[in-house]
């Protein structure tokens, strides 16, 4: 299938504004010209390109309509306190998006690269080889552990990658390492 790019490659990027997603792009446009880079978020000023986690429906429209070759979820709900004080909402965000996401690339015919955490381990013993034994000690790990079954049992050709302590530019101060120095900066108690 020809996207009219290069090679015929196209690669949806969610979660393209946020800190991984932004990194994302950038290196893929740097060293993958001739792929074709589709960029979605919920704040995408393209009414078409903007997905909302809590709506499962907006990255079933996305990916239908994009009709990707490989789907790449940058897009979480990360405020690991947050998930803790809204199980609810989270799980909606952190598992039923990407699950339904995974079986949207399904059915497009792409595959999707799901992008979890190392909190789906205790932290007791790291570092972690990949066939480790999980064993989540939060709401965040829980769900991202959940949404990793999810994605990885809608197509064979799906994959996880774990993440651990994504820092780095990230204009709206969200990340861990900026918080952490904002708050210490502030004077303020810092959980973690």
């Amino acid at each position: 299938m020809s996207h009219g790019k290069g090679d015929g490659r196209r690669v949806l990027v969610i979660g393209a504004s946020g800190q991984v997603g932004r990194q994302l792009i950038r290196e893929l446009g740097r060293q993958s010209p001739a792929v074709d880079l589709v960029a979605a978020s919920r704040s995408d000023p393209d009414p078409s390109r903007q997905v909302d986690l809590s709506r499962p429906e907006t990255l079933e429209r996305l990916i239908s309509d994009v009709a990707p070759d490989h789907v790449i979820l940058t897009a979480a709900a990360t405020n690991v306190a947050w998930c803790e004080t809204h199980p609810v909402e989270s799980r909606a965000m952190n598992v039923q998006a990407p699950a339904s996401a995974a079986r949207a690339a399904r059915r497009a015919g792409a595959s999707l690269t799901f992008i979890s955490t190392d909190y789906v381990f205790d932290g007791a013993s790291g570092p972690y080889a990949e066939d480790a034994a999980t064993n989540p000690i939060n709401e965040y790990g829980t769900q991202k552990l959940d949404a990793e079954s999810e994605v990885l049992a809608a197509d064979s050709g799906n994959l996880v990658i774990r993440t651990c302590q994504v820092f780095g530019d990230d204009p709206r101060r969200t990340n861990f390492v900026i918080r952490v120095a904002d708050q210490l900066r502030a004077r303020e108690r810092v959980e973690a």
